[in-house]
């Protein structure tokens, strides 16, 4: 199972990699324009939240089921629960750096 999931892992990785590092490049956007914050801006900022969720949810939704090829169904839903737990981590993480808008 090793040997079929990690590659598939893979692919996945580097698919979400990309909606992370959108979310980054608009998170330092957010704090070079933070003292000078426009009500434009803050929307761009919670905007961009949303659109990081959708993207997330529309991604795992993509790969589950090459995941579950992988896997069968019930390791798949692990793999994705872990997944998803793992990113909620990194969210925090992320997220409590940047200050409430103002």
């Amino acid at each position: 199972q090793a040997a079929k999931f990690w590659p598939v892992y893979a692919n996945y990785q580097k698919e979400q990699n990309v909606v992370m590092d959108d979310q980054m490049r608009a998170m330092q956007t957010f704090l070079e324009k933070f003292d000078t914050l426009s009500d434009a801006d803050a929307l761009a900022l919670i905007n961009g939240h949303f659109d990081r969720d959708a993207r997330m949810v529309a991604l795992r939704q993509k790969w589950l089921p090459k995941f579950q090829e992988a896997l069968g169904a019930k390791l798949a839903v692990r793999a994705m629960q872990i997944d998803r737990r793992l990113s909620l981590v990194h969210q925090i993480q992320f997220t409590s750096r940047l200050p409430l808008a103002h």
